[in-house]
């Protein structure tokens, strides 16, 4: 399984005497499957176009179809009866 696609989504939320940025990562894979996550500089951060800019022109070249990531099945696209029981 590869990455085909990052996508930096930014979202700025209206708060008191400073707005709170937040960039969010859209990551879908060449099996179809996609995941979201964030990348932050610290909660709330202001420079949520910043790191979408870094997302998009440092991440993503090195990333897109030139990493393996290995697939390990979770409950949430596995039946419950298939899913192994977790050990302490």
């Amino acid at each position: 399984m590869r990455i085909r696609s990052l996508t930096p989504i930014t979202v700025t939320y209206p708060l008191g005497r400073e707005p709170m940025s937040f960039c969010f990562v859209r990551v879908e894979t060449d099996t179809g499957l996609i995941g979201y996550g964030e990348a932050c500089d610290s909660y709330g951060c202001s420079y949520a176009g910043v790191l979408a800019e870094v997302i998009d022109q440092v991440y993503a070249p090195l990333l897109v179809l030139t990493v393996s990531v290995p697939y390990v099945p979770t409950s949430v696209d596995t039946p419950a009866a298939t899913v192994p029981p977790v050990m302490p």
